[in-house]
């Protein structure tokens, strides 16, 4: 399901404190170690010209420790799922004003990607009118689609197989869906660029 603004929101209110407890976990990191090193230089000092102590000092497992290039790509990954976001709504705001041939603006998908330019209607009649075979490639584009048995199956022979090179793509068709399947696709793909033409009889 698409993010909202308001989880990446929390999201990101979570990651500054996920900021602040990992510098509050470095900050007592390097004051354990200063502490150990203080300690060490004393029992060396303390034992200078006799055998040394086989005693060890303990050692500090940093392997749960979150380094910075994980926060920063954290950071990077969230502000890019953001502004994706945010230009979708700019698009489907001006979706929402057209009238009559005036040109859509195309939206990103999941990938932060634009449709082709030939798959993608210029204005409202050519959405009006879509075709079938283009809306299951919009709904598909946009993962407003299930994915088809035979697609299932041919993910489990990728998952099973050895050679996953072998694995033909699956086609997917029209005809891979109900009627009833293809009008739903039709108004979420409707809804998802903002616009108010609908096929379903009660749909909102």
């Amino acid at each position: 399901m698409p993010e909202t603004v308001e989880s990446l929101t929390e999201q990101l209110k979570e990651l500054a404190l996920l900021v602040k407890k990992q510098n509050e976990v470095i900050s007592k990191t390097g004051e354990q170690v200063l502490t150990l090193q203080v300690e060490n230089t004393k029992t060396r000092v303390g034992h200078f010209g006799s055998k040394p102590s086989a005693k060890r000092s303990p050692s500090i497992d940093t392997s749960d420790f979150a380094t910075n290039e994980d926060l920063v790509q954290l950071v990077g990954e969230l502000q890019g799922q953001l502004d994706v976001l945010e230009e979708r709504s700019i698009r489907r705001l001006i979706n929402s004003k057209k009238t009559g041939n005036e040109l859509l603006a195309p939206l990103l998908n999941q990938d932060g990607e634009e449709p082709p330019v030939e798959l993608f209607p210029g204005t409202l009649a050519e959405f009006k009118d879509l075709s079938d075979e283009d809306l299951v490639k919009l709904a598909r584009f946009y993962e407003l689609l299930p994915p088809t048995a035979a697609e299932r199956a041919k993910f489990e022979e990728f998952v099973e197989t050895e050679n996953a090179a072998e694995v033909e793509t699956v086609e997917v068709k029209p005809s891979d869906f109900s009627s009833e399947d293809l009008i739903d696709a039709y108004d979420k793909l409707s809804r998802f660029l903002g616009l108010t033409f609908r096929r379903g009889e009660d749909a909102w």
